[in-house]
């Protein structure tokens, strides 16, 4: 018979986790845990990714990712579509052409992998995608437990609107593009000698970063007696970091989805989002479409689907009625009042500020602004 037990699920592609009973058949050995799928096609060509992982516990939760297995897409037209890679950090990238891609077109996955768990998902098909209508955002100030402060900041929208030739389930992603800036310009420091640059450099002082959106945003319109939504909420931007300082992009990618992965993504959604978290809330099973053709008991966890998408860039600035004047108290000075061949070589360079006389320290990311996680080279797109 079959044991059971709690396990923590790491579903990379999504970033998300959700709790589930897991069965496993007596002719595999423990150590091979329960499996995780993720990936999707989608009608951009180019490379797509599909992780192969294991459930770890949730006493010890972290993401285990499976090398070295087979892994290959196949479409209705019996292509196939192989993967040359050993999956390193359990990422297995398939190349799919243009000419694969067109519009309703299934796909599925086959997987081998080391411990020879064959596993395979159900066909999932391209759905015709609208056009990405009005994306646009609002100033808002949300209440928060104290009644006499607001969080104040920008809530993004869409706009859905499409007619009864598209199907009536949608997701959207969000990548977003913005420019921060360090606190000081490197004008003094110490290396062993102390060097007083006689022009401020600039050189880390401004920087950008690009970072994917995390949430789940979904919907339907089956119920509708239309196919369109007015104001769906995307993501909510708060003015306590430099996001909305300078310039902000956004990247929204539009999902056109079949019913079931629409159905898989919603139980993400709720499970991690509306009741306040993995550990805020009962686990639950979220049932994928993926299956072991060899162990029929071995619990697959995951979802592996298709989906056309349709992207559009857009920018933001000079966000009204937002104060960031707080943001510069983050890097308040010091007075060096100690030696500074007390500095170990390995902090070495040590930036410091001279201002009334006097030597000033501060915290390295405010003269660094790559500490921060940005770049100093500025996105070709942006403008």
């Amino acid at each position: 018979m079959p044991q059971t037990k709690n396990i923590l699920i790491f579903l990379l592609a999504f970033t998300l986790s959700g709790c589930i009973e897991s069965y496993y058949p007596k002719e595999i050995d423990e150590a091979i845990d329960t499996y995780v799928v993720s990936g999707q096609v989608t009608s951009s060509p180019g490379y797509h990714t599909i992780r192969v992982s294991k459930a770890s516990s949730i006493s010890n939760p972290r993401y285990i990712p499976v090398s070295n297995c087979m892994v290959e897409v196949i479409d209705t037209d019996n292509n196939v579509f192989p993967c040359n890679s050993t999956g390193e950090n359990g990422e297995y990238p398939i190349w799919i052409g243009e000419e694969h891609l067109s519009i309703g077109k299934g796909f599925k996955v086959n997987i081998h992998t080391p411990e020879g768990v064959e596993i395979e998902s159900e066909f999932d098909y391209l759905k015709p995608c609208p056009e990405i209508s009005n994306v646009y955002y609002e100033r808002v100030d949300i209440p928060t437990t104290d009644p006499l402060y607001f969080e104040k900041g920008i809530q993004f929208k869409v706009d859905l609107l499409a007619d009864d030739s598209y199907d009536r389930f949608f997701r959207w992603e969000i990548e977003e593009t913005y420019e921060y800036h360090a606190s000081y310009p490197i004008t003094c420091y110490y290396a062993g000698s102390l060097f007083i640059l006689p022009i401020a450099d600039y050189s880390l002082f401004y920087c950008w970063a690009t970072n994917p959106i995390r949430n789940i945003y979904t919907l339907s319109t089956k119920g509708l007696s239309e196919n369109k939504f007015l104001g769906y909420k995307l993501h909510f931007v708060d003015n306590h970091t430099q996001r909305l300082m300078y310039i902000y992009s956004i990247k929204i990618t539009q999902h056109a989805l079949s019913e079931s992965f629409f159905n898989y993504l919603e139980q993400l959604r709720v499970n991690s989002s509306e009741q306040g978290g993995l550990f805020d809330t009962q686990p639950i099973s979220i049932t994928g479409n993926l299956t072991s053709t060899n162990y029929p008991n071995l619990k697959v966890l995951g979802f592996f689907g298709a989906s056309s998408v349709r992207s559009k860039r857009l920018f933001f600035s000079n966000v009204e009625n937002l104060d960031f004047d707080d943001l510069y108290d983050r890097c308040s000075l010091t007075i060096v009042d100690y030696r500074l061949d007390l500095y170990e070589p390995e902090e070495y360079p040590v930036y410091l500020v001279i201002e009334n006389n006097a030597l000033w320290w501060a915290n390295r990311g405010c003269f660094d602004c790559t500490e921060a996680g940005g770049t100093t080279e500025k996105p070709t797109f942006l403008p």
